[in-house]
């Protein structure tokens, strides 16, 4: 009887240990404090863009549980005169921000548990188009044909990926998504624009961008090193 009474104790003794007030409901606690949070880094996006994600890693290499914390995303600054942006997933490790006016936006990421807080913050810019329905054209880009040798088997062939880069820097041009913008492109002496295609876009940095495409005919290969424009629509 003494044994069953003992042991009901205990049990209620651990079922209260684990529901302290103040713990957050439904987060397994680490026995550590939140890693710190990596530098996000600050970016820009047009005033047309609609959504931005918001997202952070640990600054650690070790594997990070990241349901054992509590997250909460703000708007810390935005523009004078403007509404707060609208932010969705707040308490989660990733969450979105909308409605959005130009002008600079701070936000911070907070990860808690009971043993402390990791936080970082950035900011983001959004600019003024003043692009929707022009025409930007870049003259003297140049085309770069890699190859590279493929071996299946006893079949051997060589692989040609032609590419196209913006060339210098344009970030007041890139700051779009790739779905707002239409690119084409014409070779030296021609007269003709050709739409890319079956090439892979990719904006870097919103300064610049690359379109390359993969396992191209042999023919492409007279192209490396010839210049060629590049021409934006930006819808």
């Amino acid at each position: 009887m003494l044994a069953g009474f003992t042991a009901v104790l205990l049990t209620m003794t651990l079922l209260n240990a684990s529901c302290r007030k103040g713990d957050p409901v439904g987060i397994i606690q680490s026995d550590n404090a939140p890693p710190g949070i990596q530098n996000i880094r600050d970016f820009s996006i047009s005033e047309f863009e609609d959504t931005i994600d918001l997202k952070f890693r640990f600054n650690t290499f070790s594997d990070v549980v990241y349901a054992r914390y509590k997250y909460s995303w703000t708007c810390t600054e935005y523009p004078s005169g403007a509404k707060a942006p609208v932010l969705l997933n707040r308490e989660s490790p990733e969450g979105k921000a909308y409605g959005m006016t130009p002008g600079i936006y701070q936000f911070q990421i907070e990860a808690t548990n009971k043993k402390g807080k990791s936080s970082e913050t950035f900011q983001v810019t959004v600019l003024r188009d003043t692009l929707k329905g022009r025409f930007i054209y870049l003259p003297e880009q140049v085309w770069l044909v890699e190859d590279s040798i493929v071996r299946i088997g006893a079949a051997t062939w060589t692989r040609y990926n032609p590419k196209l880069i913006t060339s210098p820097e344009r970030p007041d041009l890139f700051f779009r998504k790739l779905e707002g913008i239409s690119i084409s492109y014409r070779n030296a002496g021609e007269s003709e624009w050709k739409n890319l295609e079956g090439f892979e876009t990719t904006i870097i940095d919103q300064k610049t961008f690359w379109s390359k495409f993969t396992n191209a005919p042999e023919n492409w290969k007279a192209l490396n090193g010839k210049k060629a424009e590049m021409r934006l629509y930006f819808r």
